[in-house]
C-alpha cells in the first residue's frame, strides 16, 4: 500500500488544533470584528462598514433622546455630536454613505436605525463636494435609493436630500426622479425636487420643469431648487432664472413667493422683475403674505 506523506508545518498544525483562534487572527488582519453570541450590531458589522462611524451612531442611540418614527436624535450628552462632526470634517470618510445606509437598514435595534437616519441627513454636508462625490458610487446610489423608498414619514423626508445628492452626483437623476414619483410621502418627493438641481444642474432641469408644470402640489418645491444651486454660471442663470420668473405672477401666493426668492438669488434684472411684480400686486390690492 502506497504511503502518502502529509507534511504539516507547526503553524498549520496549530491552526488545525485551534482553528477558531486562527480564524480570529485572520479576521483581525482583514480589519473584521469577529461576532460572538453576545455581539452588538457594531460587533457584527462587516468589514465594509466604517467602524468609527458605527461607534458614533451607537453612541447617539445610547446618549441621545431618539424618536424612532421621526428619525431624530437630539438632546445628546457628552458632546458626542460635536465629536462626530469633527471626525467628518477632518476625515471626510468615503464610506460614510454606505455605512449609514447599512445602519438605517438595521433591524436589530430601532434606535440605532433612527440615529443613523438623523446623522445621515445632518452630517452629510460635512463631506464637502469632493467627499460626497467619492461616496457616490453606482452601487451606493442604488442601495441609497432602495433604502429611501422603504422609509416612511419624516424619515423619508429627512433622507431625501442626501440620497438625491448622491444620485445626481453619479449622473443618475433619472433614477431619483423615478423613485420620487413612486414615493408615497409628499415631503420626501418635495425634498428630492428641492435638491435635484444642486448637482444635477441643467441636465435635471427639463424633468423638473415638467413636474412644476404638471404637478401643482410640487411647484413650490421645484422652484425652491433654483436657490439650492451654488455658484450659478451665467449659462445656468440665463436658463433657470427666466424659468422661475415665469411663476412670479402665479395666483398661488406660495408659488409666487418661491419664484420671488429665486429672483433674489438670481440678482440683477431679476430683482427688478420682482419689484415690478410687487408694484402690480400693490396696485391691485393683492400684495399679501406669503408674497409680501
Amino acid at each position: 500500500m502506497r504511503m502518502i506523506s502529509v507534511v504539516l508545518t507547526s503553524a498549520a498544525l496549530a491552526c488545525l488544533v485551534a482553528a477558531p483562534a486562527c480564524k480570529k487572527k485572520e479576521d483581525a488582519a482583514k480589519g473584521e470584528t469577529p461576532a460572538t453570541s453576545s455581539s452588538t450590531t457594531a460587533a457584527k458589522a462587516p468589514a465594509a462598514m466604517n467602524q468609527k462611524l458605527v461607534s458614533h451612531v451607537h453612541e447617539h442611540a445610547e446618549k441621545c433622546t431618539v424618536n424612532v418614527e421621526q428619525g431624530q436624535a437630539y438632546s445628546c450628552k457628552d458632546g458626542i455630536t460635536n465629536d462626530m462632526s469633527k471626525y467628518m470634517r477632518d476625515t471626510k470618510p468615503t464610506d460614510f454613505a454606505s455605512t449609514m445606509i447599512a445602519l438605517v437598514n438595521s433591524t436589530e435595534d430601532d434606535k440605532v436605525s433612527a440615529a443613523a437616519v438623523a446623522l445621515f441627513s445632518e452630517q452629510f454636508d460635512y463631506l464637502g463636494d469632493d467627499g460626497k462625490k467619492k461616496n457616490a458610487t453606482p452601487e451606493v446610489v442604488d442601495a441609497a435609493i432602495k433604502m429611501w423608498k422603504a422609509q416612511k414619514g419624516n424619515r423619508a423626508s429627512r433622507l431625501a436630500s442626501p440620497v438625491t445628492q448622491l444620485a445626481t452626483l453619479a449622473g443618475a437623476s433619472d433614477k431619483i426622479f423615478a423613485a420620487a414619483a413612486e414615493h408615497e410621502e409628499k415631503g420626501a418627493r418635495d425634498n428630492a425636487y428641492r435638491y435635484v438641481l444642486k448637482y444635477g444642474r441643467l441636465d435635471a432641469l427639463p424633468k423638473l420643469q415638467e413636474i412644476a408644470k404638471d404637478k401643482e402640489e410640487h411647484r413650490r418645491a421645484s422652484l425652491d431648487a433654483v436657490t439650492k444651486m451654488p455658484k450659478l454660471t451665467e449659462a445656468e442663470r440665463s436658463i433657470v432664472c427666466p424659468w422661475a420668473q415665469g411663476y412670479l405672477g402665479d395666483s398661488d401666493l406660495g408659488v409666487a413667493s418661491e419664484a420671488g426668492q429665486a429672483m433674489v438669488y438670481c440678482k440683477g434684472e431679476f430683482v427688478d422683475a420682482l419689484l415690478g411684480e410687487a408694484e402690480k400686486r400693490l396696485a391691485a390690492k393683492e400684495y399679501k403674505d406669503p408674497f409680501a
